[in-house]
């Protein structure tokens, strides 16, 4: 099994610390940009942090990140624009009764019809270098309940 914590910390392009997803004791975009350098995807900060500033696509992460149905979750996204509209990393996410896989990692490349963000994860260029990961249940809805502590409204 993988290992998925949340740690405060700094990221390369933020003097702030926040939330940051790590995989196996790393940030996921740093493990993200270690395998594919040329994407540029080392910054990108989670989707689950209190920055998106449009209320639906808020809502959009959430409902698809505590969903029981399999999803394709925006996880990451870059941290100037604050919105699903810039690169995004999406992972495909399954549920069983004891643990949650990540089947999938990749970038969305999904047309946005009439500025609508329900078309998320419709088009998406997954990473065929990463193997799925899967993580016990309990500390992967440990690491959502951090993350959803920490935002204003949702």
């Amino acid at each position: 099994m993988n290992k998925i914590q949340v740690k405060y910390e700094k990221s390369r392009y933020s003097d702030i610390p926040h939330l940051t997803i790590n995989v196996d004791e790393k940030p996921l975009d740093v493990f993200l940009d270690e395998l594919y350098p040329s994407k540029n995807l080392i910054g990108l900060v989670p989707t689950l942090l209190d920055r998106l500033e449009d209320r639906k696509e808020r809502e959009l992460v959430w409902s698809r990140i505590e969903s029981e149905e399999k999803q394709v979750v925006p996880i990451l996204m870059c941290p100037d624009d604050a919105d699903l509209w810039c690169t995004v990393i999406n992972v495909e996410v399954q549920k069983t009764e004891d643990s949650v896989k990540w089947l999938r990692l990749g970038i969305d490349n999904s047309d946005f019809k009439d500025n609508s963000s329900e078309s998320i994860g419709t088009t998406v260029e997954w990473f065929d270098e990463l193997q799925p990961m899967e993580f016990k249940k309990s500390e992967y809805e440990y690491f959502v309940s951090v993350f959803k502590k920490s935002i204003r409204d949702i």
